[in-house]
């Protein structure tokens, strides 16, 4: 049996001396909050996903988000023992952002107990998916070119993500704050996907 929103009620999560919570230095939003000492959300059955949803729709303004949640797209619920962990994903233009999850996680009687946010809020609305230098198949051609070092391997279908570029060892040089380059994510099993980029450290 399925149940509405509205029996969830309208509270979002709460801020008590029981809470432990962190905060994004720049926005000011919750990073992570922790809280055993919640009670269940609903006392009839439900669906972990929407819950997970509703509370994040509640707590909206906490987490410096629009209450409609138009950003955040259903990624996985992982079931334990008797608990569920839910997962989104940041939405960027349509694309999916890299190292975004949100992560909602709930007893099996409907306490939510914690919440990891992993939002990047610093993405410049300038970054354009329309501005990619190097499309799906010039990506998969680099990156076959690459593999040929590995007597098996095999390449995934190539899709474009959005994710920070930081700089390390062995990497290229710093690219400008915002800038479309076409970095492209690999590993030995092939190609994960041709990404948009915005600046980093």
């Amino acid at each position: 049996m399925l149940i509405m929103a509205d029996a969830y009620g309208r509270a979002g999560i709460q801020i008590t001396p029981q809470s432990r919570v962190t905060y994004d230095p720049q926005t000011g939003a919750i990073r992570t909050w922790f809280d055993l000492s919640v009670r269940p959300a609903t006392t009839g059955p439900f669906i972990p996903r929407d819950l997970a949803r509703h509370i994040l729709q509640e707590s909206a303004k906490l987490f410096a988000w629009p209450t409609e949640l138009p950003n955040l797209r259903d990624r996985t619920v992982e079931t334990g023992e008797q608990a569920f962990s839910v997962r989104f994903t940041q939405d960027f233009k349509g694309l999916p952002t890299d190292s975004s999850d949100v992560i909602v996680n709930m007893y099996a009687d409907s306490r939510v107990y914690s919440i990891y946010n992993n939002y990047h809020y610093d993405i410049p609305e300038s970054l354009d998916p329309r501005g990619i230098h190097v499309d799906a198949r010039r990506a998969a051609e680099l990156i076959e070119r690459l593999l040929t070092v590995y007597p098996t391997h095999e390449m995934s279908e190539p899709e474009l993500i959005v994710y920070q570029y930081h700089r390390v060892e062995n990497h290229p040089p710093h690219f400008p704050h915002a800038q479309l380059v076409d970095l492209k994510n690999s590993s030995q099993h092939g190609l994960s996907s041709a990404s948009t980029c915005w600046g980093g450290s």
